[in-house]
């Protein structure tokens, strides 16, 4: 078992249909997650995208490129403490 290391970053974005493509430019790994989110009582097709490192910096580089490719007013970064494992 190894222990990863780093934060858990979650950003929680509208979907736009390019999030994967942005989010490689940064990090070799992340995940994908489809959502339904709400913005000012309006649904929209949604992404959580989850990337676990050590380094915050990619991470706002990240959002800041979503926010100003998809037009977007605000992106959503959270930073979680946890612990992960490869098993």
């Amino acid at each position: 078992m190894n222990q990863l290391e780093g934060k858990l970053y979650r950003i929680l974005t509208e979907d736009l249909g390019n999030l994967g493509e942005l989010a490689s430019r940064f990090f070799d790994a992340f995940t994908l997650i489809p959502a339904k989110g709400y913005w000012r009582g309006i649904a929209e097709n949604s992404v959580v995208i989850d990337i676990i490192t050590d380094e915050s910096g990619p991470v706002y580089k990240l959002a800041q490129l979503i926010k100003e490719v998809n037009h977007q007013e605000a992106v959503l970064v959270e930073e979680v403490v946890n612990t992960a494992y490869l098993v």
